[in-house]
């Protein structure tokens, strides 16, 4: 079954000001968290790691 179609939220007045900040920050807020592309790829390369299929393992 379709879900219903909500309307797009409008943000006013200080909502778009803060909003606007964040968007403008958001590369030095990744860098203050310490989020590089780096760090971005190893934990992808394990989550992947994860889901591999092990050709050693005997399957059930």
């Amino acid at each position: 079954m379709a879900r219903d179609i909500l309307p797009t939220p409008i943000l006013e007045g200080k909502d778009v000001i803060e909003f606007y900040n964040k968007l403008a920050n958001f590369k030095e807020n990744l860098k203050k968290k310490g989020i590089t592309w780096e760090v971005i790829q190893e934990d992808a390369k394990r989550l992947k790691s994860i889901f591999k299929e092990n050709p050693d393992v005997e399957k059930e």
